[in-house]
């Protein structure tokens, strides 16, 4: 099926559809990916019609009504009542309970956020390579005349720096000096 024959097919159609593809253990991400056509879409169109998706009968049912789930699943939280308008064998959750009903509405919405840890976690593996800055000593920013300035450094910062200055021997020590002064007093103003 195409996107646009889902589209335009009636509404009780495409809710059968979903359903019969559902009960034979696809995933509804699975299913829009073969149609073509976002979760997110087949939610909205599904909610303006009063269905929702029901994660214990793995079914769209329409909403305000009871999941009957067969008597042999009856551990879920010891909330299951007996359905009297149904037979013995199926049970129904109270609606009573906001823990459930909070648990329920996060595990509607499961295969969204599934596809949504998926992509932050394909985006968080991309790794942006950063060139760093090419080394230019802008002459024209140094004015007046040298002076001499004795300052303490720590050991590790003087180790560092003569290293980084015969790396950079192209420049002499004092423009390469007063450059990173430079730069600091402007990124730290």
């Amino acid at each position: 099926m195409d996107k646009e024959t889902f589209k335009n097919m009636p509404i009780k159609n495409s809710i059968k559809y979903m359903n019969d593809l559902l009960n034979d253990n696809k995933s509804i991400t699975s299913i829009c990916k073969s149609i073509g056509i976002a979760t997110s879409t087949v939610y909205d169109h599904f909610k303006r019609v009063n269905y929702k998706y029901d994660t214990i009968t793995k079914q769209y049912i329409q909403s305000g009504t009871q999941a009957i789930i067969p008597k042999d699943n009856t551990s879920i939280n010891n909330k299951i009542i007996r359905n009297n308008n149904k037979s013995k064998s199926e049970v129904a959750i109270t609606k009573d309970d906001n823990l459930i009903k909070e648990v329920r509405e996060l595990l509607d919405m499961k295969d969204q956020l599934k596809e949504l840890i998926q992509e932050y976690n394909r985006s968080k593996n991309i790794i942006d390579v950063i060139e760093p800055a090419e080394l230019k000593v802008d002459k024209t920013r140094f004015k007046g005349e040298l002076k001499g300035r004795l300052i303490k450094v720590y050991d590790n910062v003087n180790n560092d720096w003569i290293a980084f200055c015969k790396v950079n021997s192209e420049y002499k020590m004092q423009d390469l000096y007063s450059m990173a002064l430079l730069d600091f007093i402007k990124n730290y103003k």
